[in-house]
Parts: structure tokens; C-alpha cells; sequence
């Protein structure tokens, strides 16, 4: 995938969206699956937080 980075410079509008199957795809699948968690561990840490400063918990 990194080597088609210069592509979508040199040609913004191109499509670089393989198959669902391609390898590309599985591992941004599985990447964005991560972040999502992520997200979800840190937003819920925050709200925990907040209600202990707040003097809620």
C-alpha cells in the first residue's frame, strides 16, 4: 500500500479501494477495528474521570 502513496499524490482522485478481500483492506479492517476500541476505552476512562473530579462516583 505504501508504495501507491505517490500515486494518490500525483492523481488525488484516484480510486485506491481494492477488493474487500485484498490484503490492504483486511488490515485497515483490522486497524480501524482497533482504533474504534480504542476510542471506546479512552472515552470511557474520561467519563469515569470526570465523575470522580466532579465527586459523583
Amino acid at each position: 500500500m505504501a508504495d501507491r502513496i505517490q500515486l494518490l499524490v500525483d492523481e488525488p482522485r484516484r480510486s485506491c479501494s481494492g477488493s474487500p478481500d485484498s490484503p490492504g483492506a483486511v488490515v485497515v479492517h483490522r486497524r480501524l477495528a482497533v482504533l474504534d476500541a480504542e476510542i471506546d476505552r479512552l472515552t470511557r476512562l474520561r467519563s469515569r474521570l470526570a465523575r470522580r473530579t466532579s465527586g459523583a462516583e
